[in-house]
């Protein structure tokens, strides 16, 4: 909602605080598919990437599009954050490493080292979520559950 929006925004980096929100993908209109996902984020950064579980609603500000180039290598830099909007929480990156983004066409990561902070699958059936140091973020769900998604949308962040 536009309320949640304002409150988790008010925590994103001071970079990104004044830009609003604007659909680019929305799987309940564009099918749970990696490829469309990837052609509908080109090119806009910084995004926010919202997912709402049966559980709770977590997401992701990326410094970066989603995008294949690096082929699954990790890429983006210490804007990218992490919220939990049924903790409402944010986690800002925390440069001990800089593992931020990696996308190949079998998955999604955001954060890594000794734990990926959300991990989406090929066909965003489910998420997973561990500790992660990139964050310094606890697992979002109970540690190594896969959480079924019920919807997925991607944002692109601009004035």
């Amino acid at each position: 909602t536009g309320a949640q929006y304002d409150n988790i925004r008010a925590r994103f980096p001071v970079k990104y605080r004044h830009l609003d929100a604007y659909p680019l993908y929305l799987m309940s209109v564009d099918g749970a598919s990696m490829t469309k996902f990837i052609q509908k984020s080109e090119n806009w950064s910084p995004c926010m990437i919202v997912i709402a579980t049966n559980l709770k609603t977590i997401g992701a500000v990326l410094s970066d599009a989603p995008s294949i180039t690096y082929h699954g290598r990790y890429y983006g830099c210490a804007q990218t954050t992490i919220f939990d909007l049924g903790e409402d929480k944010v986690y800002r990156g925390t440069l001990k490493n800089d593992y931020f983004i990696s996308v190949s066409k079998t998955s999604l990561c955001i954060g890594g080292g000794d734990g990926i902070a959300i991990y989406l699958n090929k066909g965003f059936e489910t998420v997973l979520s561990a500790p992660c140091e990139t964050f310094n973020s606890p697992a979002l769900f109970e540690q190594n559950q896969y959480v079924k998604v019920e919807n997925m949308e991607l944002y692109k962040l601009a004035p």
